[in-house]
């Protein structure tokens, strides 16, 4: 036991290098002792070398449970942000010592991470650069500014979009941070990579997804009665949705490839849908707090088909939703509307859902050229379209009746669609007369299109109509907001679009039956640019809050409630 008080002599008297080379100088069967191990840990704790520290620590722990190794354990934890590990280390401390200068270090310890924010964050999002689309820039806002409120993230996601998507921008893969690590697994399916898959294969997605479902009696049913038949396993593997596989694979590598311990919470944002899988395998198995974020609803998505709950596939996706929204920490939603929305339909209790809108990234503006005068009058939309809800027919109709009564020059404009060309757009300039002055751009990088928003006199904003859609934002529209133009939306009356357009004054929201009005709103556009009256850009205080900062610190401090109500309950 000499060596062993040589030793704590040494590091009490704080002479490091001679300890380091006491330790040096003891044989391998000495340095294995869990006191040694443990005075290695404090050398290298008091160099700096925190992980190396944790090391011997956790190494010492392997014979009986002392206090003070267990608190220098937790102490360094905490140092390196590893607030979950540091509590439930300082728990197992607490209960085994009486001693009362320790207790009181204990206390201290306790109080500090009481008052220490952030940590590490694992984000499962599937849609992330180089993948583009809407719901890549939520995420990718997110993993950018979250550090600067104290959270690192590690993201999962996937190496290509899936087939029928193909939408890339490797422009937009350069606003990623270089100290944020982002894992690509590879999304077998849904990329038809993956044509056919053995018994072993199948039987392992069916158990990950019955993981989830056997939570549900309902859904468990359901799942038993499927996998009765091939055609049954065949739907099974893509439920609920083509990802699941990705899913799947994700949580395997997370688990041979990632100490799980150094992350105190797990975020996932769907679509797809399977990532939030991810979310509860993880919290069931490790008991990491999790936020799942839903962006749009599922079973009841104002786009889809409406719910009837004697059809198994919809009943299915019900009761899984159920099941992750119960079961998630808390659970984000885009629009503060849906949230009762979510309460009714599954039953939430108040606060399991909070919302966190959309937003644009200030960044993303700096290069940006604003013209004074567009050569043309150019009417701008930017985004996919969906037929039966999204059309731009009834703004084809205004400009032609307006042609028509010679109110405007039809040499003089423009309408382009930035995004998917879909037939349907030229059929219906064809019907107007307006095939001359349709251009459809096909997709654009992202800083294309925010380019062409600038390069326009009025953007077009398309929600659609009905009650459903009251409560649906587009994402576009906050970049819209940001670009200073006038927007025109097709969109429902005292609905969220309406509301925010008549709060910041950037536009106006019609029903595609108001044609008169809808005529008179790009009338008035049409007429400023004419006389050169409409180069200056819009810009209320009213849209400053869905800045990708100011949306981020909402979403940091959703990760700070769900760590320390977690450790409390």
């Amino acid at each position: 036991m000499e060596h062993i008080e040589t030793l704590e002599k040494l590091v009490r008297e704080g002479k490091l290098s001679e300890a380091l080379d006491f330790i040096e100088a003891l044989s391998q069967k000495e340095r294995q002792q869990w006191q040694i191990q443990n005075l290695t840990g404090v050398v290298c704790s008091y160099c700096g070398q925190f992980n190396e520290a944790v090391t011997f620590f956790e190494a010492a722990l392997k014979q009986p449970e002392d206090p003070v190794l267990l608190y220098n354990l937790a102490d360094t934890y905490a140092t390196l942000n590893m607030n979950r590990k540091a509590k439930e280390t300082l728990e197992r401390c607490r209960k085994c010592t009486e001693a009362q200068e320790l207790l009181h270090d204990i206390n201290s310890l306790e109080q500090r991470l009481a008052e220490q924010k952030g940590g590490r964050v694992l984000m499962a999002a599937y849609y992330f650069p180089p993948l583009a689309g809407s719901g890549v820039f939520r995420s990718l806002r997110f993993a950018k500014y979250l550090p600067l409120y104290g959270w690192q993230p590690t993201v999962i996601s996937t190496d290509r979009p899936p087939n029928g998507w193909n939408f890339a921008d490797q422009s937009i893969v350069s606003e990623t941070p270089e100290n944020v690590d982002v894992i690509q697994i590879p999304d077998g399916i849904s990329t038809k990579r993956e044509t056919s898959l053995n018994g072993e294969r199948v039987e392992k997605i069916l158990n990950f997804l019955r993981g989830v479902l056997r939570c549900s009696p309902e859904a468990d049913r359901i799942f038993s009665q499927l996998s009765k038949s091939r055609e049954g396993i065949m739907k099974l593997l893509t439920f609920p949705c083509g990802a699941l596989s990705w899913s799947c694979d994700a949580v395997q590598y997370i688990e041979k490839s990632m100490d799980l311990s150094r992350f105190e919470v797990v975020y996932t944002t769907s679509g797809p849908a399977s990532a939030h899988l991810i979310g509860f395998y993880l919290k069931q198995k490790y008991g990491i707090p999790w936020v799942a974020d839903y962006r749009d609803p599922w079973t009841f998505n104002a786009y889809g088909i409406p719910y009837d709950s004697s059809d198994t596939g919809q009943r299915l996706l019900y009761e899984l939703e159920s099941v992750l929204l119960h079961y998630a920490d808390l659970n984000l939603t885009i629009v503060t509307d849906l949230v009762q929305e979510y309460e009714r339909n599954f039953g939430l209790p108040a606060g399991k859902m909070v919302s966190i809108t959309n937003g644009y990234d200030e960044a993303n503006f700096a290069g940006l050229n604003v013209p004074a005068q567009t050569d043309r009058f150019t009417i701008n939309y930017s985004g996919l379209l969906y037929s039966g809800h999204r059309s731009i027919e009834p703004i084809l109709r205004a400009i032609q009746q307006l042609c028509d009564e010679k109110m405007l020059d039809r040499s003089d404009i423009r309408f382009r669609v930035v995004g998917n060309a879909v037939p349907e757009n030229m059929a219906a300039a064809q019907k107007h007369g307006l095939v001359d002055n349709l251009v459809q751009t096909g997709y654009l990088s992202h800083w294309a299109a925010l380019q062409s928003n600038l390069d326009s006199n009025l953007l077009l904003l398309l929600i659609g109509e009905g009650e459903k859609l009251k409560s649906f934002y587009s994402a576009k529209i906050f970049e819209y907001l940001r670009s200073g133009r006038p927007i025109l939306a097709i969109a429902p009356k005292d609905g969220v679009v309406d509301r925010l357009l008549q709060e910041s004054g950037h536009g106006r929201a019609f029903s595609a039956s108001q044609i008169p009005e809808i005529k008179a709103m790009i009338l008035d556009e049409y007429l400023k640019w004419k006389n050169h009256q409409g180069g200056g850009l819009l810009h209320s205080p009213a849209i400053e809050r869905f800045e990708g900062k100011h949306l981020t610190e909402q979403l940091a401090d959703v990760l700070c409630t769900v760590t320390s109500t977690k450790v409390a309950s």
